[in-house]
């Protein structure tokens, strides 16, 4: 796994521009979550922070046609969803609502409705914090 997380952040510093590599981290932090991970802080420690802000540096570099672009949206909902991090997941669901076919959600038994879930999180937790329909993120 070190090897791995190596390979990662060394692809992701020396990407070039409009690429989807800084998002590569990410990944990595994805398949090698524990199998309970439900402990609400391992969403905001420092790896899978600076993991985040890499895909979201990426996803505002890369092309909007970029066939790979929707799969770092979707896993950035995962991952924004999980760290409390709404408005930021309602702004990647703008960009892919009604694709499911991505991971994380192609992991579970039922992708449309790991998806809807992810999706209904996203908005209640958005609300819950104060929005409303008119400060939806655009």
């Amino acid at each position: 796994q070190d090897r791995a997380d190596a390979f990662t952040h060394a692809a992701a510093a020396s990407a070039p521009e409009k690429s989807l590599l800084p998002a590569l981290p990410l990944f990595g932090v994805f398949e090698h979550l524990p199998e309970a991970n439900l402990v609400r802080t391992l969403y905001r420690s420092e790896v899978i922070t600076k993991a985040i802000e890499g895909a979201l540096y990426a996803v505002r570099q890369a092309p909007a046609d970029h066939p790979v672009l929707p799969h770092v949206r979707h896993l950035l909902v995962f991952f924004l969803v999980r760290a409390e991090r709404y408005a930021e997941a309602l702004e990647q669901l703008r960009h892919v609502d009604g694709h499911v076919g991505a991971v994380p959600w192609s992991y579970g038994a039922d992708p449309a409705a790991e998806y809807t879930a992810y999706r209904a999180l996203a908005v209640a937790g958005w609300e819950g914090g104060g929005g409303t329909p008119a400060t939806l993120p655009h």
